[in-house]
């Protein structure tokens, strides 16, 4: 069944609207044309606003139905919460929606705890009318995914909010454009994409972050948040993963010469994990890779390189990855190598390596002050990053002991003190069994030590 809303039409409620009890589409359409309708008469602008002091839910489902609509202006008169796209089982698509602007905030999904929940906004605008608490969405229920959505703002100054709070069990916002969300638009230092102990997994992919966005404000146990593809406008491609275990950042300051490249910008991925992570049920997965594989039948060896802000190499229960690859040859069922000791054996030293890591490095500079986990390269000491382990002034040479530093070495500079960074890497073999289909091999690495910090250059080598 379809429903046609006028164009010029405009309502106010404070309950409930358009309660879908069957599967049906609600359509803003031309209100001069003349039936029988067709896609041509298609026009965004019907209204649906906020009465007295409670909130809206518009569109509104609940039960085991599907719903959608198209072109609406939804927004508040007062600062209560408001429900868009209110599904508390069943489905909704939301197309060509106009949210705001608002000094409320809108529920998007259905109630906290209807799993079940499927929400989708295509090619909307939501627009921010304040910057302060109440005044930021927040996605609620089962699955909630926000495509080609704009988001605006006329607020700036205020206390640090971030743009979403809350979450239902998984929140997908992929194509959307956060670039008026900026330092200098709000005026402030940081933005958080995402707020407080938010719940849920999200996943950012393919978006455009404001400058001054950063992922999350905090963390709890049940959210693990991504960013694949993700662009504020640098030279370089922002992939991240967030969760309470620690968080991998793209790096364009610490990369392996020869390594991965994002276009024409050398990358890594920086690991940080927090005091949480252990070896044995919570260690920190960073993102996973891959890498074609046309060979056969042979042996394939698969190599990751890293280097550790460690005074020592790591073991394979604190640094190691998982190879999962096509082992048969008339299933594809995944075949798996995996890195770890086995559980009570006792861990092994990765293997040391001589890679390059200081090419975009930061050189060292005299009577200057370093701050903790400062990276720098000295001209003396070709290949080698040191890592700040004691924040201070550095001296007004260079001290020799540069110069004959080794892999986790520390060297006293005026106030402070440097560590060579650790260099290793880890091969797996494919041998049993061998790959034996074309296919993808993809590289799960993952960290098993508490508060350390990881660069890992995320190109695979297989020989």
């Amino acid at each position: 069944m379809n429903i046609f809303v006028g164009d010029d039409h405009t309502e106010t409620a404070g309950t409930q609207l358009y309660q879908a009890a069957l599967n049906c589409s609600l359509l803003s359409v031309d209100h001069t044309a003349t039936f029988p309708l067709v896609s041509t008469n298609l026009k965004a602008g019907a209204a649906v606003l906020q009465s007295g002091g409670g909130g809206i839910s518009f569109p509104y489902v609940n039960g085991n139905v599907e719903l959608y609509a198209y072109g609406f202006t939804v927004a508040p008169q007062t600062g209560a919460a408001y429900g868009v796209g209110d599904v508390r089982t069943g489905r909704m698509k939301l197309e060509k929606f106009t949210i705001g602007p608002t000094t409320g905030f809108p529920n998007l999904g259905g109630q906290a705890g209807a799993d079940g929940s499927y929400l989708e906004l295509k090619d909307c605008t939501i627009a921010l009318g304040g910057w302060g608490n109440n005044n930021f969405p927040s996605t609620r229920g089962g699955t909630t995914k926000l495509e080609n959505v704009t988001f605006t703002t006329t607020a700036s100054g205020g206390s640090v909010m971030p743009v979403f709070s809350g979450g239902g069990a998984l929140t997908i916002l992929e194509g959307c454009d956060f670039s008026a969300l900026n330092t200098a638009a709000i005026g402030r230092s940081n933005i958080p994409l995402l707020g407080s102990s938010p719940n849920s997994n999200w996943l950012v992919k393919d978006c455009v972050l404001g400058v001054g966005m950063i992922a999350v404000s905090n963390m709890n146990w049940n959210t693990q948040i991504d960013l694949n593809r993700v662009d504020t406008g640098t030279a370089y491609i922002r992939n991240e993963r967030w969760n309470m275990l620690g968080t991998l950042i793209t790096s364009t300051s610490v990369v392996r010469t020869g390594g991965a490249v994002d276009g024409t910008t050398p990358v890594s991925h920086q690991i940080a994990t927090s005091s949480s992570n252990t070896f044995i049920g919570t260690s920190f997965y960073a993102l996973p890779l891959a890498i074609w594989n046309a060979v056969i039948g042979s042996n394939r060896n698969v190599t990751l390189y890293g280097i550790a802000n460690d005074s020592r190499l790591p073991t394979n229960a604190e640094v190691w990855f998982d190879c999962e690859y096509l082992g048969s040859s008339t299933s594809l069922k995944a075949s798996y190598v995996r890195g770890a000791p086995v559980v009570l054996a006792t861990p092994t030293a990765l293997t040391a390596d001589t890679s390059a890591w200081d090419s975009t490095a930061t050189a060292r500079a005299n009577t200057t002050a370093y701050v903790l986990g400062a990276v720098i390269k000295t001209a003396s000491n070709v290949g080698r990053v040191f890592f700040c382990t004691t924040a201070g002034t550095s001296a007004g040479s260079e001290p020799g002991g540069y110069a004959s530093a080794v892999d986790g070495g520390s060297v006293t500079d005026g106030t402070a003190t440097f560590r060579a960074g650790c260099r290793f890497s880890q091969t797996l073999t494919l041998s049993s069994p061998q790959p034996q289909q074309p296919g993808y091999l993809y590289v799960y690495p993952k960290f098993g030590r508490a508060s350390t910090t990881y660069y890992l250059d995320p190109l695979i080598k297989l020989s």
